[in-house]
């Protein structure tokens, strides 16, 4: 009896430990750019665990709402991400890429937003700023993957840092 009743206990704090765990913000957003050469396209997915992004929801776009189920909050949280995100080609001159938002969804946790433009010529480098979340998370961290044919960078964003460069393949 003691002995279950020890094993009970021992299993009932595990639970609220695990359940505590999965309820803490995790405060990490990721996103990935694909230079996609058969569509001739630069394709970029946000990927927002959605606790995170529903508990800084208004303290980012002023609004409420359910993030899970609502399109409008979806949408609008979209706008705010999209907005805090920059892509160039990396050249000091180079004006930031014509990101198209294509979309959003909800995917096991995630809010996924997606983007696109055209490849731009000459393509060596992106320089990317990633601030998402930053402004209302001092300790919020981004993380960007950029890929293209067998070359993979991954940007690390915290604290105040903005934009950084991410150097590419010579070719797709």
């Amino acid at each position: 009896m003691i002995k279950s009743l020890r094993f009970f206990v021992l299993w009932l704090v595990t639970a609220v430990l695990a359940v505590t765990a999965q309820a803490h913000q995790q405060k990490a957003a990721f996103t990935d750019i694909f230079v996609n050469p058969r569509a001739g396209m630069v394709e970029v997915v946000h990927s927002f665990i959605l606790h995170d992004a529903e508990a800084a929801l208004f303290k980012a776009t002023g609004m409420t709402g359910d993030l899970y189920r609502d399109p409008s909050v979806q949408a609008a949280f979209a706008t705010y991400a999209v907005n805090q995100f920059e892509l160039t080609n990396g050249a000091e001159e180079a004006a930031p890429l014509a990101l198209t938002l294509l979309g959003f969804e909800v995917a096991d946790g995630r809010l996924l937003i997606y983007q696109e433009a055209p490849v731009p010529d000459d393509l060596h480098m992106f320089k990317v700023q990633a601030g998402a979340l930053r402004d209302v998370w001092p300790d919020q961290v981004n993380t960007v993957n950029v890929r293209r044919g067998d070359t993979l960078r991954t940007l690390t964003f915290t604290g105040s840092e903005s934009a950084k460069v991410a150097v590419l393949a010579s070719t797709p």
